[in-house]
């Protein structure tokens, strides 16, 4: 955080350039971190400029002091949604990521496409009719095999 310019002097850098996609990780030593000036006015600050740190600590008491009063309550969410704190909102489930599944959109749940019990009813439908038809080639072969034996 501090540097110095061509002329020797000690310069504290506030922002940073945060452009280099390399350090745009979930890791919070590459993170820009923005406190404004309501925040640091209730907040001791100390910058260190030999070994290149800053401390922070609350001015009064944070119990008598914190409220949520002005904070908005926390949605509810419905069906198989997902609440996702930072930005207070449900998040609906990848039914997409499931073969054969979509979304509907009144209850939030994922469900069967339209076609997945059409297909199953042909599907069983066609293995009842292929071993009825298979058991009824054996019985003509059994009835050939045993005339064949005579």
């Amino acid at each position: 955080l501090v540097f110095r310019n061509g002329s020797d002097t000690e310069l504290l850098c506030v922002a940073r350039d945060d452009s280099d996609p390399r350090k745009a990780t979930a890791d919070m030593m590459y993170s820009h971190i923005a406190l404004g000036s309501l925040a640091v006015s209730g907040l001791y600050t100390v910058v260190n400029l030999e070994n290149h740190t800053i401390g922070l600590a609350p001015k009064g008491d944070l119990q008598s002091e914190v409220s949520d009063d002005l904070c908005i309550p926390s949605r509810t969410c419905t069906g198989m949604q997902t609440y996702y704190p930072p930005q207070n909102l449900c998040e609906d489930p990848q039914c997409s990521s499931y073969m054969l599944m979509t979304l509907d959109e009144e209850t939030k749940t994922c469900k069967w496409s339209s076609m997945v019990p059409v297909g199953f009813g042909v599907l069983l439908t066609a293995l009842v009719t292929l071993d009825l038809v298979s058991h009824r080639l054996y019985k003509q072969a059994i009835e050939k095999a045993s005339e064949f034996n005579q």
